[in-house]
């Protein structure tokens, strides 16, 4: 229940995630014997990307009564993370209703009397960010013109690995527009960033904006390929300053420790 993609759903009985209610009064008797563990409290995280609000009504309601069982049997519950999954929009999908979830988190929550943590972090940074990329190459076939970029998968991968939707946007005024596949230039099929995208004509050293790169971006970003990774750049308003240089080829090699028996062959 509740992600806007299969591998973002996590409240299902066939996801890795969670406990059935049984095993978590089970497991709170096998932290009461131990000595360094105190359990205080309980976790719950639907999905992410979630648009159907009842969703979360529906797994609050599961709380109350598990939070009695637990207590009448003198556990203490005296935290509950309600998780996050708020959406944001990518294209032009409908956000949450916040007044009906607040609603029931007064409702349904707030009578527990526990502190209550949320994880809203995606709804609060996935828009601020955008990965700038620079046009290497445009390839023209019978059927797709590739607009091949600098950037690439290992810096942006959620189109990559759950087909999500990014706008692109060009860094220059439209006078004539194309369509294009705008791809990355690693050696897989798969290093696509988005396919039919009108922009301007483009040609090598345009700049474009892959947008709504803010949340599950730089922090999923790796060294495939061998290549390097981008640097961050903070902006406030006029202000701007650069909060992570640009990785080197060096730098991914200097972590390599190469064993004596390997030197000596």
């Amino acid at each position: 229940m509740g992600g806007g993609h299969s591998k973002i759903s996590t409240g299902r009985k066939r996801d890795k995630f969670g406990l059935s209610a049984d095993r978590v009064i089970k497991s709170y008797e096998i932290a009461a014997g131990l000595e360094n563990v105190d359990a205080i409290g309980l976790s719950m995280h639907i999905g992410s990307q979630v648009f159907e609000v009842s969703a979360f009504e529906k797994a609050f309601q599961k709380l109350p009564e598990l939070v009695k069982t637990l207590r009448d049997q003198g556990h203490t519950v005296s935290r509950l993370d309600i998780g996050g999954g708020f959406p944001i929009q990518y294209s032009d999908e409908s956000l949450l209703d916040l007044k009906a979830y607040a609603e029931w988190v007064r409702d349904i929550i707030v009578p527990l009397e526990t502190e209550i943590i949320m994880e809203p972090g995606r709804f609060l940074v996935g828009n601020a960010g955008g990965l700038l990329t620079r046009v290497i190459s445009v390839k023209e076939t019978d059927e797709i013109d590739f607009l091949i970029t600098d950037g690439a998968m290992n810096d942006l991968i959620r189109p990559t690995l759950y087909d999500a939707f990014h706008e692109i946007e060009a860094v220059k005024s439209p006078a004539t527009s194309k369509t294009y596949s705008v791809t990355g230039p690693v050696c897989e099929s798969g290093d696509m960033f988005g396919h039919d995208r009108s922009l301007p004509d483009m040609t090598a050293g345009d700049l474009c904006l892959i947008k709504s790169a803010g949340a599950y971006g730089f922090c999923m970003a790796s060294n495939y390929n061998s290549r390097v990774l981008p640097a961050e750049i903070l902006v406030y308003g006029e202000k701007y300053q650069l909060i992570r240089p640009r990785q080197t080829l060096e730098d991914i090699i200097n972590v390599e420790k190469v064993p004596e028996w390997v030197e000596n062959l």
